[in-house]
């Protein structure tokens, strides 16, 4: 399986995001050339954005997108939030590959730094 394919993601029909993503995918379809991919890129010529269907938002691309949507709001978030949820489900020492898996991670140090980090304030929950 390639790693794009192993790279998709499933989300529930009753999710309330859902109507939103239909009427995304909506758009994208009724485009004149329909996207390649779900995230196309784009430039801005003379002050109109214009998407380039045969190209995807580069990593740098989303990160400013983030970045520049709130002050409160930082795009490491994400992956905090992400391998924080995957702990607190399972605080076992399987966690840190479950996270390394989840967030695609190169090097399972850092699956342990998560893992670190969040089984202490596991272990204080379960002290008090």
């Amino acid at each position: 399986m390639s790693k794009q394919a192993k790279a998709l993601k499933a989300f529930p029909l009753a999710d309330s995001l859902t109507k939103n993503i239909l009427e995304y995918l909506k758009y994208l379809l009724s485009l004149y050339t329909v996207p390649t991919f779900w995230l196309p890129s784009g430039r801005s010529i003379f002050g109109k954005y214009v998407i380039v269907p045969d190209d995807r938002l580069s990593d740098r691309e989303v990160f400013n997108i983030v970045r520049n949507t709130s002050e409160t709001l930082w795009p490491h978030l994400f992956r905090e939030t992400v391998a924080g949820d995957v702990v607190i489900w399972d605080n076992s020492i399987i966690a840190a590959f479950k996270v390394q898996k989840r967030l695609d991670l190169d090097d399972i140090r850092t699956g342990f730094n998560y893992l670190q980090r969040f089984a202490k304030d596991i272990i204080k929950r379960e002290r008090q």
